[in-house]
């Protein structure tokens, strides 16, 4: 399965993700990396990019991991989330970085960072869990 298809299949299956504005870096079995432009109208209160929105990212970066690696998973789903908040970063350019940490038969375990573009450190952290499910869903 190709980047491409991936954003695709986004768009397809969860319409209000699949409208940020998203493109692949990366996508390999070994890494994912995906940017986002994001504005005004995904900050919350106090200028923050809000956490929903950037767990949104992690959770596509993750389902994109795991295409990487079986492209047949298409009905995988999340099982397990957990989000580190570090700083708040500004509504403007976001990178996610993934991996798989652990691919089994049933389940994969991922390893999301969070960076605003022009720095080094992240702002968050996902680590989460999916089923594998093969098959379109």
């Amino acid at each position: 399965m190709q980047a491409d298809q991936v954003l695709t299949l986004i768009k397809e299956q969860i319409p209000f993700v699949g409208q940020l504005d998203m493109r692949f870096l990366e996508f390999n079995a070994d890494r994912v990396e995906l940017e986002c432009l994001l504005d005004e109208g995904h900050a919350r209160p106090g200028g923050t990019i809000s956490g929903p929105v950037m767990m949104a990212l992690g959770d596509v970066v993750a389902y994109a991991c795991i295409l990487a690696r079986n492209p047949t998973a298409l009905s995988s789903v999340t099982v397990g989330f957990q989000v580190h908040f570090f700083r708040r970063p500004k509504p403007d350019k976001i990178r996610v970085s993934g991996k798989v940490m652990k691919m089994g038969r049933r389940l994969a375990f991922c390893d999301i960072l969070l960076f605003q573009e022009s720095e080094k450190n992240p702002v968050a952290q996902i680590t989460c869990s999916y089923a594998i499910a093969e098959g379109n869903g």
